[in-house]
């Protein structure tokens, strides 16, 4: 329909023309090798719409469709130009295509430029959609889906290459999300999603730069749950941030949102950042060193080197733990922070359960229905404690270090009772400080006592079950 491909005439009418009598005749659409011109895009503005589409073959035999974006603030998150819109779609196939921006701006902390594919929040449902051997360069991002309540759903991304941009994806609550062979390669961010279900991703990283996260996984009351990131990344540009961010903020409080992710970590080439950060934030965005949050069955694996002593990095408290689980080479005694109170990983065939001080309370509870093949069992179950009693500036007053095993047996509605408990060594430097325990409904409720100055710090280890 008369697009030319030169590089240089403005082909944007003629392409969208072609565009939307395939919508309507429900026909491909086939773009020949070249440089297509689309032109100077504003915000809020698009090139092509795919609107009402069915089973349709966008081809781009590797072509390149080159726009400059303008009048950009320095935020275009809110109204950004996009070169495709689609809506109301299912079965939408991207295959070959080259996006480029030279509009955009590489300005750190800003949001320039323009999206490859854009869904925005009135779409209505778009499912079954595929994107493979794609390429963005200087972008805002190659594809953005808007919060929306309708479907997203069914979406396969293959071989693809976004570079020297600033996002890859941003999707909000995909479900059924497939990405394989995804390299990012000067990226602030490379993964965005705001909520999702069933999502398996694969992504290689070279030159990470600074953002908060590459990978950032965000829950607004949306869950995310049933999510699988393998992620390998060469280097970081990014000092003291994390390769992958895992957060909740607002919504609702004291549900599991965030449920059964799996988070394959190789950073062993880079030696900055940490690869996992774990936080909570409230309604305004501060962070919450507390909260009533919940994150449950994480599980950490992988390789890193990254900065000593940050290797996986909790910033907030759970008043109510959840289990996550941590390889050896990511181990937590190492790498978390002292004060994180609720810890569950995994060391051969072994579940610890680990919690550190200062405490807030001179009780705690340990949930053993978070350990597997909890019901129906008698064994025994061998505690630590390690009991620090300070005066003032952190001088030490008192230390008292205690191992005791205790006889346990659970029913099959999980209900714990101590058939018998004892003491298997105990040493304490000035005044003697004791652990006790008792059976508590799921679980085992310790108790901390013995000090003039008050408990400050205390570690409690629990190797479930001994037979």
């Amino acid at each position: 329909m008369g697009a030319t491909g030169n590089g240089i005439t403005n082909d944007s009418a003629a392409i969208r023309r072609a565009a939307d009598s395939a919508c309507i005749k429900g026909l491909n659409l086939y773009f020949s090798p070249g440089v297509y011109n689309l032109g100077d895009l504003s915000l809020n503005r698009h090139v092509i719409n795919i609107n009402n589409a069915r089973g349709m073959i966008i081809a781009g035999n590797g072509a390149t469709l080159l726009c400059r974006s303008i009048d950009s603030s320095s935020d275009n998150q809110a109204s950004p130009p996009r070169i495709f819109q689609v809506s109301n779609s299912s079965g939408i196939t991207f295959t070959g295509l080259r996006f480029m921006d030279s509009g955009h701006m590489d300005v750190v902390n800003s949001y320039r430029g323009s999206y490859g594919i854009y869904i925005p929040a009135a779409s209505g449902d778009v499912i079954n959609l595929t994107l493979e051997n794609i390429q963005a360069t200087s972008m805002l991002g190659l594809m953005y889906r808007a919060y929306s309540a309708n479907r997203f759903e069914n979406i396969d991304i293959r071989n693809v290459l976004v570079e020297k941009s600033y996002y890859g994806f941003i999707m909000n609550d995909p479900r059924n999300l497939h990405i394989s062979t995804y390299r990012a390669d000067s990226l602030k961010r490379a993964l965005f999603l705001t909520g999702g279900q069933f999502i398996n991703a694969e992504i290689w990283s070279t030159h990470h730069q600074a953002a908060s996260a590459e990978v950032l996984l965000k829950c607004y009351g949306i869950p995310i749950k049933n999510v699988r990131i393998r992620y390998r990344a060469d280097n970081n540009h990014s000092v003291g941030n994390a390769f992958i961010s895992l957060e909740q903020e607002g919504g609702a409080t004291g549900d599991f949102l965030i449920d059964n992710v799996d988070l394959d970590v190789d950073v062993s080439g880079s030696t900055v950042g940490y690869p996992i950060a774990i936080r909570s934030f409230n309604g305004s965005g501060q962070l919450e060193t507390t909260t009533n949050k919940h994150w449950d069955n994480i599980r950490i694996r992988g390789l890193s080197t990254g900065v000593p002593g940050r290797q996986v990095q909790v910033f907030s408290i759970q008043n109510t733990p959840g289990l996550i689980e941590v390889t050896p080479q990511l181990d937590p005694n190492n790498f978390l922070p002292s004060y994180y109170p609720g810890f569950v990983r995994l060391t051969g065939h072994t579940w610890n359960y680990t919690i550190s001080g200062p405490l807030t309370s001179t009780t705690q509870f340990i949930d053993l229905s978070k350990f597997p093949g909890f019901s129906g069992r008698i064994g025994a179950i061998r505690m630590h404690a390690v009991m620090i009693d300070n005066t003032s500036l952190g001088a030490t007053a008192s230390i008292t270090f205690q191992e005791d095993v205790l006889f346990v047996a659970v029913a099959n509605d999980g209900t714990v009772t101590i058939i018998n408990q004892a003491n298997l060594q105990k040493k304490s430097t000035g005044t003697i400080a004791t652990a006790s325990y008792t059976a508590n409904g799921k679980g085992i409720l310790v108790s901390f006592v013995g000090y003039s100055n008050g408990l400050s710090v205390a570690y409690l280890a629990t190797k479930p079950f001994q037979q």
